[in-house]
């Protein structure tokens, strides 16, 4: 926790009427078995032990619902939180290459040029900036496979996934004389529907409404609903810094993180990326969890909350730092 400089906006009142401090319904003492949260309707439980429904506590003080909506300023109140790609918190110097205003995030680059950049082998990286189209990674059409008549986009050495999967198994033959031979072959009829995404022409992938492409973007999303995901994808477009979804989480959850967020930049000590936070959002609505609170901080140092997290120390210790 950041201590001496961000008011808790749960007040030590409400605190004391539970008998706990900050989620402290979580913590253990050496030696001992501590409390495990469990998943409820209402959020997360923590189980003391006994077999007594009773002695299921949570940690959210009474209040704080009302105590966030007055402290939480109306810039962090929206769902969809957008930074200027020039902000001293969430923000950066733009990217190296010429044209790209993006915030950068790694080798001098911006997400999506980094990613390019490594896909290309890492060439030169001087000479990359200087050759490279400064049109943002996954902004240009999506192509389909190369098999003619073939509508699904493309994974892999220019073919769909059904394509490339049956050139694997063949062993990998010349790509041009295989792919000749496979457009020899009639395409599905009726053809499969088309992706649900604005101006995209390729089918969906298997299960899915979207083409593979948006399909795997939207898993990298967090799984929203699709008219929520379309909603991104329009405001993305629109868009040239970075941003942070909240609109899968609850209400409660959703304002914490946005007092989090608020108070960093407040404070504007250290950097936050937003990508990464997301990541953190995104776990988060995956974990049933109503309240950062309801949770002790043992508990999220060992990201039993959210499991997916266990590996990213960072993510653990903003957590924790809320």
């Amino acid at each position: 926790m950041v201590s001496g400089q961000r008011p808790d906006p749960a007040g030590s009142a409400d605190h004391a009427d539970t008998g706990e401090r900050r989620g402290s319904a979580g913590r253990r003492g050496r030696g001992q078995a501590g409390p495990r949260p469990r998943a409820t309707r209402t959020g997360v439980a923590v189980d003391y032990g006994g077999g007594d429904t009773g002695a299921l506590r949570v940690g959210r003080p009474a209040g704080l619902l009302e105590k966030l909506v007055a402290a939480v300023r109306p810039p962090f109140r929206a769902e969809v939180l957008a930074f200027d790609p020039r902000d001293p918190v969430f923000g950066a110097p733009e990217c190296a290459v010429g044209g790209c205003v993006r915030p950068r995030r790694q080798w001098g680059l911006c997400t999506g040029h980094a990613t390019r950049w490594r896909a290309q082998g890492r060439p030169d990286l001087a000479e990359f900036t200087v050759t490279t189209n400064p049109a943002f990674h996954g902004y240009a059409p999506l192509q389909p496979c190369t098999v003619r008549d073939c509508g699904f986009g493309r994974q892999s050495q220019g073919l769909c996934p059904k394509h490339y999967h049956r050139w694997l198994r063949v062993g990998r033959p010349p790509l041009p004389d295989w792919v000749a031979e496979a457009s020899t072959v009639p395409p599905p009829s009726p053809s499969p529907a088309r992706c649900r995404m604005d101006r995209c022409p390729l089918w969906i992938h298997a299960g899915s409404v979207w083409c593979v492409q948006h399909w795997k973007r939207w898993r990298r999303a967090g799984r929203p609903a699709p008219e929520v995901f379309l909603d991104m994808a329009a405001e993305r477009d629109e868009f040239t810094g970075e941003g942070i979804d909240l609109r899968r989480l609850p209400t409660l959850l959703r304002l914490e993180i946005a007092y989090v967020l608020q108070c960093r930049r407040e404070e504007a000590t250290v950097r936050v990326t937003p990508w990464q936070v997301q990541r953190i959002v995104n776990a988060l609505a995956d974990s049933g969890l109503t309240c950062l609170l309801e949770v002790g901080e043992e508990d999220w140092a060992a990201a039993r909350p959210a499991p997916g997290l266990k590996k990213r120390l960072g993510a653990l210790a903003f957590l924790r730092d809320a």
